[in-house]
């Protein structure tokens, strides 16, 4: 009953649920029996937010497959299924997908960064400029 988590903690990806398109999703854990993700609408967590949720991965199979709403609570933020709450202000929904509704999973391909794109925008520039003086005349090789 689920006890073979295959993904565990906070990674950013792409879900394809049967017979819809891709959606962007934070996969918060997923065994064999279901995916449990944050909504993709969910706005930029505070720090014990994302702590708590941390501190949850190892009691998400309590969370979905014991009898009764089970609750685990951090501090002032409580986790259960019916989403994520810090103090009386639910601050994420929680998307419970069953493993058998799911065509694909991929990782979402994170960026280079704005300062190696500078970076390279930079060094593209100098050789493009010393390549012109060079085709010019105005620098000599010899």
């Amino acid at each position: 009953m689920g006890k073979s988590p295959t993904t565990q903690g906070r990674h950013r990806g792409w879900l394809t649920v049967t017979g819809s398109p891709p959606t962007k999703v934070k996969l918060l854990f997923a065994d064999d029996l279901t995916l449990v993700t944050l909504k993709p609408d969910t706005p930029k967590l505070p720090g014990r937010v994302k702590e708590a949720l941390i501190r949850t991965v190892p009691h998400w199979p309590d969370i979905l497959y014991r009898g009764g709403s089970i609750t685990i609570t951090t501090g002032q933020v409580r986790v259960s299924k019916n989403g994520v709450f810090d103090g009386d202000r639910k601050v994420a929904d929680l998307t419970l997908t069953p493993r058998g509704d799911v065509a694909g999973i991929s990782r979402a391909q994170e960026g280079l960064g704005p300062f190696f794109t500078i970076f390279i925008a930079v060094a593209v520039g100098i050789v493009t400029a010393f390549l012109i003086l060079y085709l010019t005349g105005q620098i000599y090789s010899g």
